[in-house]
């Protein structure tokens, strides 16, 4: 019974040392985690509350970009739209196939950036293409856990 009860008391001690050696969450895997699944609730869970997203949209061929932005703390009242719809040239477009991104991470005491480069051909009203996307996250620690503070999206069709 003894050792029961200490072998219980070096697994609980055992236990709080790993998890206040933990890291948290780390800048790549949050990274991954909003480009493979934006909308999931563990995605938003990375996000802090006063963090803002940044949509440019380069069309190129001598049409002005596009600029979105908005608030994670406005998005629920968003319910989901995140203006790109409005846009009349975007009417039509359909991705048709998506690479793995291609993440990069610089990293300084307390805050980091995450920068993921992706591939996206799409069909545009009958035209195909292929356009980059890049998405920089600007993440800075609360606590022992890494959060988006900035993400700016920026989708390349020139």
């Amino acid at each position: 019974m003894r050792l029961r009860i200490l072998a219980t008391l070096a697994g609980i001690a055992l236990a709080g040392g790993l998890a206040l050696a933990a890291r948290g969450s780390d800048p790549k895997v949050i990274a991954e985690r909003q480009v493979s699944v934006p909308n999931s609730q563990i995605a938003w869970s990375d996000w802090d509350p006063e963090a803002i997203h940044t949509i440019t949209v380069k069309y190129g061929q001598g049409q002005p970009d596009d600029h979105f932005f908005y608030s994670v703390a406005d998005w629920a009242q968003r319910n989901g739209d995140t203006g790109l719809e409005t846009v009349l040239a975007l009417h039509g477009y359909v991705e048709t196939d998506r690479s793995l991104p291609r993440i990069v991470i610089t990293e300084e005491p307390g805050s980091a950036t995450a920068t993921a480069v992706t591939t996206v051909k799409y069909d545009w009203q009958g035209h195909a293409g292929t356009m980059a996307q890049t998405d920089r996250f600007s993440l800075t620690r609360k606590g022992r856990k890494w959060v988006i503070r900035t993400l700016h999206t920026t989708m390349d069709y020139r």
